[in-house]
């Protein structure tokens, strides 16, 4: 009422200036008659010397606080909450969500609301509205509540990352686990070779200490307070004493690189460069477990359908050895195949030009044919075979370009040349210009 009470108080202060001017005004001065008729209008609480206008003048509420769950038992779910600070409020309403999505209101006047007949292990969320004539305010926030005693498990944590290395430790976090009875503690599954430990932890976060020169693969899972467990996180696995903070997500047609030869050579050497490495089989691989800060190698032909514009919907740098990556990043339609040897000249950025030998497997077929870059107009080609000088077989797309399928690149889009087959048969310095044509395109789209 403070803006009425201004108004209330001018519009006094004007009647008592006016009485006062007309006073000293009228044209005669009584000196002997002290009395005079008495005009001032009746006293009026200033409370009431709102105008038309001010009548109309009526804020929305304030939305109301401290939504809480006090009861979730005997089919029923309680909720409590502080009042709107608004004195216009006339009640609440109160918005509930199934797990279906399925949305209902109930309209209250108190602070209070009991939503009954539900089942034991239904989950609903709430959120509460004052309602008021001039209109609603905002909603509160959110609550979760499950009917009866909590049987479902937290959400599963998100991947781990490292945070800081040393020579005798590994320090790791993950993105909180949520759950309506509150996450209790999480538990890291370490599994370095033939042996697995899990450790507990009360925080999303873990210093493990573990002698140098270990190769470990670190999961996490998430337990309520009702005993409830998580499904573990996607995996990262590290070389102890030499793990970073570059994460490189490795996706290929097997899930488990030692069954392979070449591959292991490959996880092992990429742990050994520093990388901490998430490994996944191309049909289980989903492109939000990715981020910005990650860097995606595809090797070989990948089999899940849809895969190839799955991928692409992540901002991560993506680096493909396959041809369906440049396929589908609109560059050629060939397939990326060498012929059976092919000499490379190889300028990376910032270095010196060298010629490095390739091979790849036994059927040649053009590499990616780029004329005058007409669909891709800021490619960077690092390397070109030394036989055909129209024929690109490393370059990198940068973020923001729109490739030929109309798609804009939501991160970095490289390729190499080859695919998974012919890394058996690399010479060294072709699998040392894969480490650093990595990283060459890491740091070019850092």
């Amino acid at each position: 009422m403070a803006f009425s009470l201004v108004r209330a108080r001018k519009t006094a202060i004007a009647l008592l200036l006016a009485m006062v001017a007309t006073a000293c005004t009228s044209g005669e001065a009584s000196t002997t008659d002290t009395t005079t008729p008495d005009t001032t209008p009746e006293s009026v609480p200033l409370d009431d010397l709102e105008t038309a206008e001010d009548a109309d003048v009526d804020e929305t509420p304030t939305p109301p606080i401290g939504l809480t769950v006090v009861n979730t038992s005997d089919g029923a779910i309680e909720l409590l909450w502080e009042a709107s600070r608004s004195e216009n409020v006339t009640g609440y309403e109160i918005t509930r969500v199934g797990r279906a999505g399925t949305t209902e209101r109930f309209e209250v006047g108190g602070t209070s609301f009991v939503d009954t007949g539900l089942e034991d292990g239904e989950i609903f969320s709430y959120a509460v509205a004052a309602v008021s004539p001039a209109g609603q305010s905002g909603r509160s926030e959110n609550v979760s509540a499950q009917v009866g005693v909590d049987s479902n498990p937290p959400t599963t944590p998100g991947r781990p990352r490292i945070i800081e290395d040393a020579d005798a430790s590994v320090a790791i976090s993950w993105a909180d686990s949520r759950d309506i009875s509150g996450v209790s503690n999480y538990i890291v599954r370490r599994t370095a070779g033939e042996e697995t430990v899990d450790i507990e932890t009360t925080e999303p976060q873990l210093m493990d200490d573990i002698e140098p020169g270990i190769i470990a693969t670190y999961a996490v899972a998430a337990v309520d307070g009702n005993g409830n467990e998580s499904e573990f996180s996607r995996s990262i696995t590290v070389l102890t004493g030499r793990t970073s903070n570059r994460i490189l997500i490795v996706v290929s047609q097997q899930a488990d690189p030692a069954a392979d030869v070449q591959t292991n050579r490959l996880h092992t050497e990429l742990l050994e460069a520093g990388y901490v490495v998430s490994w996944f089989e191309d049909d289980v691989f989903d492109a939000n477990v990715t981020d910005s800060g990650d860097v995606v190698l595809l090797l070989g032909d990948v089999e899940g359908e849809g895969f190839d514009w799955n991928i692409f919907g992540t901002d991560a740098t993506i680096i493909g050895l396959k041809s369906m990556f440049v396929q589908a990043g609109g560059i050629t339609e060939n397939p990326p195949k060498l012929d059976r040897t092919a000499q490379l000249d190889y300028t990376p950025p910032g270095g010196e030009e060298r010629e490095v030998a390739l091979t790849t497997t036994g059927r040649p077929k053009p590499v990616v044919i780029i004329p005058a870059n007409e669909q891709v107009e800021t490619l960077e080609i690092w390397g070109r075979v030394v036989w055909d000088n129209t024929i690109a077989v490393a370059g990198l797309i940068q973020k923001g370009e729109i490739l030929a399928n109309d798609k804009e690149a939501k991160g970095c889009r490289a390729f190499f040349p080859g695919n998974a087959d012919s890394l058996a048969e690399q010479t060294e310095d072709a699998w040392a210009l894969l480490y650093e044509f990595i990283d060459g395109v890491e740091q070019a789209c850092a």
